[in-house]
Formats: structure tokens, sequence, C-alpha cells
């Protein structure tokens, strides 16, 4: 129904069933058709909105398709200028003495910007950016509304962080991308993508592992745990206590690991083996605590491994 995509509530919508199906469809035409009007409310909505929702989200993603199936023309205000310009979605409020954020509320913004493309779900908007404008897809420029404190980020952070797997699935097929890069632009200091995802949902670090170009050897470093296995270990006990952190995602990301071949009895210097390391560290812990039942959990999936092959 027209009234959906319009701000002017039930006259609207009143209107349109006295009007029916076909003459409601050239109504909501003339109304979507260049009202970029449209756009900025629809965005301030959603920007304004204090707390994360999937209905903000989908109602805003449904606007700006709406309003690009009218205005059919809209690849022509994708310009570098526009997409330099509108990089950052917000900056920091100097005129307050609370550390607070700005947000830009452009309406074009989501048709520039592929990480506020990627948060909203407008994955033909991703696709023009990438196949027909030709951003660079491992750069560091882009910000958005969800996690825009954060600062810019690898597309593919922008992708695990929203829960957009459509976009994130698009990028891996893209030639370009480097999926053993650090998630963040900080010197040596940030995480690679492959170790930043390993807390994440399980099809996000699934993807990654089962990317042909994926390198163990580069894609674990944090914290000089090069070896994968010894790296999932100590990020065990390390995020434990974390609110975000979930045993059953830690699990099955570390049974990914071992699908993907990643030898158990691969040895650093310092901790031994995998086997050998988690026995330590379940030493090491509270007997009995959750955390020691899942580092035992742990040694017994090694053990059971080994024992298989």
């Amino acid at each position: 129904m027209v009234a959906t995509y319009s701000s002017l509530g039930e006259d609207l919508l009143n209107l349109c069933i006295m009007a029916g199906p076909k003459d409601c469809a050239a109504i909501r035409h003339a109304y979507l058709r260049n009202n970029v009007l449209y756009l900025e409310a629809s965005l301030s909505r959603y920007v304004e909105h204090d707390e994360d929702s999937d209905w903000e989200s989908r109602l805003c993603r449904d606007r700006y398709r709406a309003w690009t199936e009218v205005n059919a023309d809209w690849r022509r205000l994708v310009t570098e200028e526009r997409i330099d310009s509108l990089a950052r979605t917000s900056e920091e409020d100097t005129e307050n003495e609370a550390d607070c954020m700005y947000a830009f509320v452009d309406p074009l913004i989501p048709l520039v910007n592929p990480a506020v493309a990627i948060e909203l779900g407008l994955i033909e908007t991703l696709k023009h950016l990438v196949e027909k404008r030709g951003i660079d897809v491992n750069a560091y420029r882009w910000t958005n509304y969800t996690h825009g404190r954060v600062g810019p980020v690898h597309l593919l952070m922008h992708c695990i962080g929203c829960d957009a797997f459509e976009s994130f699935e698009y990028l891996l097929s893209t030639s370009d991308i480097d999926i053993n890069c650090q998630y963040k632009d900080e010197a040596e200091e940030a995480a690679t993508i492959l170790e930043h995802c390993f807390g994440f949902e399980c099809r996000f670090f699934r993807g990654l592992l089962r990317h042909p170009t994926c390198n163990f050897s580069t894609n674990f470093k944090f914290r000089e745990q090069s070896v994968p296995l010894l790296f999932a270990l100590f990020f065990l006990t390390a995020f434990f206590e974390k609110i975000w952190f979930d045993v059953r995602v830690w699990k099955t990301n570390f049974l990914e690991l071992l699908a993907a071949g990643v030898d158990p009895f691969v040895e650093e210097e310092r901790s031994g083996d995998a086997i050998h390391y988690a026995r330590k560290l379940s030493f090491s812990v509270q007997w009995g605590s959750p955390l020691h039942k899942a580092l035992e959990e742990a040694v017994g999936i090694l053990e059971d491994w080994v024992a298989t092959k």
C-alpha cells in the first residue's frame, strides 16, 4: 500500500483505499518521484531511534528500495565526490563536554556509503558501488550508524557486526577481497578479520575459513598466539567472562578449525601443542568452574579428534 511509503499518515491511507489499486500505484509513483525529502525523513527516523531495532532497519531499507524503484536514475547521484564526502556517518560533538557523536543525516548516505548500504541491507546499492563505481573493498574508509564510534573498519567487519550475511557472501565473491588483513587500520595492534570473527556467529567464521585465499600462517598473530588452535584456547580463557561471549559459538568455531585441517600437533615453544596447552589452562583455573568445564570439553574434543585420525 502506498501509505507505507508516506509520512502523510491516515489521510493518504484513506485516499488510497478510495482510489483503488491502479490509481494508488500512480499516487505512489507521483509521491516518490524525486522526493528526496522522503529519504531524509526515513533516514532521520532510523538514526534517531534510540535502540537497535531490526524493524526500524527493515523499514528504512524498504523505503529506500521503494524510492530507488521509482527513481530508476538514482545511480547518477552516486558520484566520486559524494562517495568521498559521505564516507563518515558521524563526528565528535566538540561543543559538548560529554563524549558524544553528532550523526550526519544526508539522505544520499545509504546510496554512496557501502557501510551504511550493508547496515540497511541495500545489496543492490553495494553491488553498484563495487562493480560500477570501483570502490576499494579493502579500504578502511567508511563508518555506519550502528558502530560509528568504532571508526572505519574493513567492509567484511561491517557485514559481521550488522549480521548482513548476504552482503558478506557477496564481498567474499569479489576478486579483490582480502580476508587475511587486519579488521581495523591500527598498525600492528589490530586483530585480523578471522581472529576478530572467532567470537561471532559460526556462518561468518566458516565463510572465512572456506575462502580459497584463507591463510592460517598470517591470520593468527594476536598477542603472539600464531597457532590457530592455541589462539582459540587463549580466546576462550581471555573472553569467557565477557557478556557477549557464547561458549556454544566458541565450540562450533573450534570444531570448524579442526574440520578445516588445522593440525592439533603443531607446537609453540612456550605452550606445546593444543592438547598440552588446553590441559595447562584447565589446571590454572578453578576446578569445577564453567571455564574449567569448557577447557575440559576442549581437551576431550582434541583427544577424540586425534583418536579418529
